[in-house]
């Protein structure tokens, strides 16, 4: 992941972090406002009937008009803040029953008002004791039952405020301690999203900055493991494939560098040796004919003479090859009658099973036929040497793409061991004790001027395989033809 997206998504995981405290902030102010709200207005309540029960227990011991009008009163504005008053579940059952009280309590004292006039019309009326003994009775009653009903509304109120004010209390340390949790949270996730984008960024330049030392001291096999999708590992992968470059650049350097020395020192002991090659060469023909009647010993030992003289030349040869390598001569032919021809004229021994798996049409190219039947040629013998005179060796030719052939060489013989097969283009290097190591050098040269590639598979033991990719050869006439009925199709 991206530096800026990781940055992006950490912002925006914090902005819906914040968008959530803020909601659930609000939504716990706005309970605690309701609550505090709730609570004022049960403690106003409270406070009503408080006076209310003062204004009443006034009434019953001084029976003025006055006090009667300001109970009135005071009733009237109680009930409107009690009508206001909406309880929740647990205080609704105290809200309706202060209700159901105040009502009796307003039918009591009106009872107790008339009970109260009728029985001072009694007084003045001049009736039997009797009968106002009775309104008297009937007036204590009333008052009893209006001061327990009193008494009853003034508990519930009390117990009402109560818990309102317990509720309001809680419901506030319950803000709290959201508060604080989501705090808490908003600044964990804070440290732990600065500690790991802090650490996969000073972790990745980390490596990259040592990388960059042990380059820069010289070690070009020295890969950078960054393995972050993110910006820094985009430069490590960009940094290796420099180092890599640098180290392919620095060994065609090397490579170009021990050519130019090579051809300086063929070029100068080229013509040194080949006239005394070519003086022990004629002598050895000349004794071989003169001295037809001594023995064969003296005969074997004239033609050790002349195959020494023989491989001096090829190896001769070989470094001017390599070293004064010329330009392809360019001509179109069929590369399977190039390769079977390769083949017929290697020195391929009877006990060798060849197998060629041709295509049946001609495959075309467009290359220098005699650089690479030396190149096929260079295989065969490698080949021919590592089975040492005895397997099999398979011979493909095919074409893998619509522009690229390919041609491989597949031996049975002891393979190349895994840390010499880099190393086996590289000239004066062999594996064979007796090899000298231009072959397979001239023969990479040689591909590389025909624009294709060359590549070893091998496994010891069991053989080796040489793929060889050459362009096809294309008929520009043609080919300017189909992009021109190309191009006219397109536009139609």
């Amino acid at each position: 992941m991206k530096i800026k997206t990781r940055l992006y998504l950490s912002l925006t995981i914090l902005v819906c972090l914040v968008g959530i405290v803020v909601f659930i902030i609000t939504l716990t102010a706005d309970r605690v406002d309701k609550k505090s709200k709730e609570h004022k207005l049960f403690h106003a309540v409270d406070l009503a009937i408080s006076q209310l029960d003062i204004i009443t227990y006034e009434y019953l011991m001084y029976y003025e008009k006055r006090m009667e009008q300001q109970w009135h009163l005071k009733y009237d504005s109680t009930v409107e803040i009690l009508a206001a008053a909406v309880a929740e579940e647990e205080e609704r059952e105290l809200v309706e029953s202060i209700h159901a009280d105040f009502t009796t309590l307003a039918d009591l004292f009106s009872r107790v008002t008339v009970n109260h006039r009728e029985r001072q019309e009694l007084v003045q009326g001049g009736v039997a004791q009797k009968e106002i003994d009775a309104a008297i009775r009937l007036e204590k009653r009333l008052v009893a039952q209006l001061l327990v009903i009193s008494q009853s509304i003034m508990t519930n109120a009390h117990r009402l405020t109560a818990m309102s004010m317990a509720e309001l209390i809680e419901i506030q340390g319950l803000a709290r301690r959201i508060v604080m949790f989501l705090g808490v949270i908003f600044v964990v996730f804070i440290v732990i999203t600065v500690l790991v984008v802090t650490r996969a960024i000073s972790e990745s330049l980390g490596k990259l900055t040592k990388g960059v030392q042990m380059i820069g001291k010289g070690n070009l096999e020295h890969q950078i493991d960054v393995k972050a999708r993110d910006e820094i590992g985009e430069i490590s992968t960009a940094f290796n494939q420099m180092t890599k470059d640098l180290k392919d650049t620095a060994g065609k350097l090397a490579q170009s560098e021990r050519l130019a020395t090579l051809g300086q020192l063929s070029g100068s002991i080229s013509h040194e040796l080949r006239n005394p090659l070519g003086v022990i060469d004629s002598s050895a023909y000349y004794l071989k004919r003169r001295l037809r009647d001594v023995d064969e010993k003296v005969q074997a030992h004239l033609g050790r003479i002349r195959s020494g003289v023989e491989r001096a030349t090829g190896i001769i040869e070989s470094l001017l090859s390599l070293t004064q390598m010329k330009a392809p001569r360019l001509e179109r032919f069929d590369l399977t009658a190039l390769t079977s021809e390769a083949i017929r004229t290697s020195k391929v021994p009877a006990t060798i099973n060849v197998i060629d798996n041709f295509p049946e049409p001609d495959i075309l190219i467009h290359a220098d036929r005699e650089q690479l039947r030396m190149t096929f040629q260079n295989i065969i013998n490698n080949a021919v040497q590592a089975m040492d005179s005895k397997g099999t060796l398979t011979v493909t030719v095919s074409e893998i793409t619509g522009t690229r052939t390919e041609v491989s060489f597949a031996d049975t013989g002891s393979g190349i061991a895994l840390e010499d097969l880099n190393r086996i283009f590289e000239p004066l290097f062999s594996s064979r004790a007796r090899g000298i190591g231009l072959g397979l050098s001239i023969a990479k040269m040689i591909i590389d001027k025909h624009n294709g590639t060359i590549e070893a598979k091998s496994e010891l033991g069991k053989g080796t395989i040489f793929i060889i990719r050459l362009p096809l050869y294309v008929d520009e006439g043609k080919q300017e033809q189909n992009n021109a009925q190309r191009t006219e199709n397109t536009g139609c």
